[in-house]
């Protein structure tokens, strides 16, 4: 009898939808540093305060807060939970 390929097979993360533009007077919430998103706070249309705590990205197994920095409506979130990103890349956009 042949050996079985039933391995298990790591899960990818969901790739995350494609960014979308910021407005004129839209807030960006960029990367600080490369790191991976382990937790999103908030959702697409909620309603967030400057100092919100929208996200948390982990970089050197440490865990950062990342706020939202403006005092509006999530417009888009542009990445995934456990999706790895560079410094600079576009989190989310706050209107």
């Amino acid at each position: 009898m042949a050996p079985s390929n039933d391995a298990p097979v790591a899960a990818k993360p969901a790739a995350a939808k494609p960014a979308a533009a910021a407005a004129a007077g839209d807030h960006v919430i960029a990367s600080p540093l490369p790191g991976v998103i382990k937790e999103l706070h908030v959702k697409e249309g909620q309603q967030v305060k400057a100092s919100d705590v929208v996200c948390i990205l982990e970089a050197m197994k440490m865990g950062n807060e990342i706020h939202a920095g403006k005092d509006g409506v999530v417009k888009s979130i542009n990445v995934a939970l456990e999706e790895s990103v560079q410094e600079g890349t576009t989190i989310m956009i706050i209107a």
